[in-house]
């Protein structure tokens, strides 16, 4: 179970997200990696490559895996929202 502390470190930490991370805010979502690929129009094999490391995550998808996990969740849009 990924808790909200974990989701907090990946959102607002400054660098490009890692595999692992995606993998978390996917299961924060409580999506899918069919589900996450759908919603940001790229193949389940890409979230799969993303979150094994055989694929790089583009700095659009970051961007789009923060956004989803920071509105997920009013604490973290708020605190966005702050240091922003």
């Amino acid at each position: 179970m990924v808790d909200l502390e974990d989701i907090k470190k990946i959102v607002f930490v400054t660098r490009k997200m890692t595999g692992l991370e995606a993998k978390k805010v996917r299961e924060y979502l409580g999506l899918t990696q069919e589900q996450l690929a759908k919603k940001m129009a790229v193949s389940r094999k890409a979230v799969n490559g993303w979150e094994t490391g055989a694929a790089v995550i583009t700095p659009q998808q970051d961007y789009i895996l923060h956004t989803f996990a920071v509105l997920r969740s009013p604490a973290l849009f708020l605190l966005s929202r702050v240091r922003s």
